[in-house]
């Protein structure tokens, strides 16, 4: 089980360096596979917490060169969490509903698969301009009153927020 786990994350490492379309689609797939070898060790006696939980203290360390944004989605709600080296951990609401996590999701699939063919460009603007509004601009706007302009900032998604470039969010006005 070790091997084949840390074989999924070394197969993970290598598609996160593979262009637009083909990273999507064999990311996709390399999540469900590392979910269910996670869930195959889970089920081993003394390992029902794999993989065991990052001390906050971890990600206090993580966030010395700038803040470590977690963003989670769930029936319930979706949220970020900043966490800062100096600051105590700062709780946003997100805009976006898990429905509307997933139809990004979908619409960016499908974008990357139709990129083989066609230009896209209009369309990827427009999904990732959605994507800023929805979920990254409550972020981006609580970082504007409690942290430097141009800090940097390392995205960490859970769940379908995963399958969406954080990073990538941006205006893509016109011009």
């Amino acid at each position: 089980m070790a091997e084949k786990f840390t074989r999924l994350a070394s197969l993970i490492r290598d598609a996160l360096g593979l262009p637009g379309g083909n990273q999507h689609d064999k990311l996709c797939h390399l999540k469900v596979e590392m979910q269910t070898a996670a869930t195959e060790i889970r089920k081993l006696p003394g390992l029902s917490r794999f993989p065991p939980p990052l001390h906050f203290s971890a990600l206090r360390r993580a966030a010395s060169e700038g803040s470590v944004i977690i963003v989670n989605v769930s029936k319930h709600s979706c949220d970020a969490l900043i966490i800062s080296c100096t600051q105590d951990p700062i709780h946003v609401p997100s805009q976006i509903t898990q429905k509307g996590v997933k139809d990004l999701v979908i619409e960016l699939h499908a974008l990357t698969v139709r990129a083989k063919r066609v230009d896209v460009t209009k369309e990827l603007a427009s999904c990732l301009r959605r994507l800023r509004n929805q979920a990254a601009s409550p972020v981006i706007h609580t970082l504007q009153g409690t942290h430097p302009s141009q800090t940097r900032i390392l995205w960490c998604s859970t769940a379908q927020f995963c399958m969406l470039p954080l990073h990538a969010a941006g205006p893509y006005r016109k011009g």
